[in-house]
């Protein structure tokens, strides 16, 4: 019901925005029904449906830029955030489900995931050099947010899971 509500807003914006609010809402059905199975291909798309938020509003600026890199680094931290959902759910899946913990070791994927939050924060970082972004509240949230990957990390090493993702979460915002 949700998604139908939110295609009929996205027709209010444009046929753009509609067409990408049918495309997303279809691919969110067909993850949920077929590939909830495959979580290691689930966490590209939640994390690519999450990133595309950003994009979605963009769509309404003048410049795609900004928002693009913006959400390129919303999906490299959300998949390492994925990763370590996986990880935190790795012995009820067992049989059910196949995610990335099946084929890696935990330091393996730790390490995976500390290299997305680094390439997130990196990317993040751009629009501060660049100069789009030349506030320094904007260089301290993204200085914040590293040091919350880093510790996202650490617990992550720890297998304290429910706690990395907090802190990714975190880093996130």
């Amino acid at each position: 019901a949700l998604f139908l509500v939110g295609i009929a807003f996205s027709y209010l914006v444009g046929s753009l925005h509609f067409w990408l609010a049918v495309f997303f809402a279809l691919l969110l059905i067909f993850y949920s029904g077929f590939l909830g199975r495959f979580k290691f291909l689930g966490n590209y798309v939640i994390a690519f449906s999450v990133a595309f938020t950003i994009i979605y509003g963009g769509l309404l600026g003048a410049s795609i830029c900004l928002p693009v890199i913006l959400a390129i680094s919303a999906f490299l931290a959300n998949l390492g955030r994925e990763v370590t959902k996986d990880l935190e759910d790795l012995k009820g899946d067992k049989g059910l489900k196949t995610s990335l913990g099946s084929f890696f070791s935990l330091r393996s994927l730790a390490f995976f995931v500390l290299l997305l939050y680094f390439l997130a924060v990196v990317i993040g970082f751009y629009p501060f050099v660049t100069g789009v972004f030349s506030n320094f509240y904007y260089f301290f949230l993204m200085v914040v947010s590293l040091l919350l990957f880093v510790w996202a990390f650490k617990l992550l090493l720890e297998k304290e899971f429910r706690h990395s993702q907090l802190y990714s979460k975190l880093g996130m915002l």
